[in-house]
């Protein structure tokens, strides 16, 4: 989809000229009127604005501040035909992303309205990692009505002080790597990394370039020197999600790893110790993947230390609630929302 962006600027002309300009990559909405804009923005979201400083009925500026008290994540570019410093450096100080002068350079605009609703996105992404994180530490006062829940989180918590691989089964959206990653927030562990790599994201030619890492000039295009997750884990967890696509010769080296716990990066001879605390996740039954033989035996078992079912919601609805008012709290404090809830 595209991105939406409103444009607030009194004269005609320059709301046509930016319509034109920018409606083949994103949605553009115009107003004329700065105080029907800001009715607007009040039921409709956007990912930018672009806001002329000098209007009748509202200033630009006046109409920058109600927008900030609404949204502070929103970027709002303001626009004027005076290069007036003092005007700019106000602007930004009440929380403006950016400052252009009329008469417009396109490939200008172009690049600060991308630069302008790219930081927003990154900051979404990290509010969102951050906001993931902090469920994956506070998971040891996790409020649960699931009785199911209750005892995978208690031997969850056994196992994590354990330096033994985990199996954690279960459907797509389950949560194991939210599990993965408590494990090793609780482990004595904690202190170091904690590398996920998902097999079923990776084809299977470069799998083992992933895992392992290469030396310079092992393959076409190996310019340089990489290490792989395995020695990116070292003395942390190495979490290998949907361990079932990996192909059979990748699995059979993975297996010499477990045995031996040493690697050699693809094209060297250097023999790497490795110590790190595996657990391994899958969507499918391994063991059935075993049985047809989609999956080595000896893999299996070395993998298969601490079993773990990670139940879907669907068998465990005692915990919608909690869930959906955890994320709604979230959405709230990311978008700057003030929804009260949904029961």
């Amino acid at each position: 989809m595209k991105k939406k962006i409103i444009i607030i600027d009194d004269d005609d002309a320059v709301c046509t000229f930016l319509v034109d300009l920018l409606s083949q990559e994103y949605s553009v909405t115009t107003f004329t009127n700065p105080r029907k804009a800001v009715e607007f923005l009040d039921v409709e979201s956007f990912d930018a604005v672009l806001l002329d400083i000098r209007m009748p009925e509202m200033t630009g500026e006046e109409v920058l501040t109600v927008i900030r008290e609404k949204n502070d994540m929103l970027p709002v570019i303001m626009v004027t035909a005076i290069d007036d410093l003092k005007t700019a450096v106000r602007c930004i100080k009440a929380g403006a992303s950016e400052y252009l002068t009329k008469p417009f350079h396109i490939d200008e605009i172009r690049h600060t309205i991308k630069q302008s609703i790219r930081v927003v996105d990154l900051e979404n992404q990290l509010d969102y990692y951050k906001s993931v994180s902090a469920i994956v530490k506070q998971m040891d006062k996790f409020e649960t009505e699931s009785p199911v829940m209750r005892e995978i989180l208690e031997l969850v918590e056994r196992v994590a002080k354990q330096n033994v691989s985990v199996l954690l089964t279960g459907e797509s959206g389950v949560g194991k790597e939210v599990i993965a990653n408590y494990i090793h927030n609780i482990s004595p562990r904690s202190g170091q990394p904690f590398i996920a790599i998902d097999c079923g994201a990776i084809p299977p030619t470069l799998i083992q370039s992933e895992l392992f890492g290469y030396e310079k000039g092992a393959f076409t295009g190996a310019s340089q020197t990489k290490k792989g997750k395995l020695e990116l884990a070292n003395n942390g967890t190495l979490f290998l999600d949907e361990i079932n696509n990996m192909d059979f010769e990748s699995q059979a080296k993975f297996l010499r790893f477990i045995q031996n716990r040493k690697i050699e990066r693809l094209g060297g001879t250097a023999s790497i110790d490795i110590d790190v605390r595996l657990i391994v996740a899958s969507n499918k039954d391994l063991q059935i993947e075993v049985e047809n033989k989609n999956f080595r035996e000896d893999l299996y078992y070395r993998i298969n230390v601490i079993p773990i079912v990670i139940p879907p919601l669907r068998k465990r609805v005692e915990d919608i609630k909690f869930l959906a008012t955890r994320f709604l709290n979230n959405s709230n404090k990311r978008n700057s929302k003030k929804i009260q809830g949904l029961f």
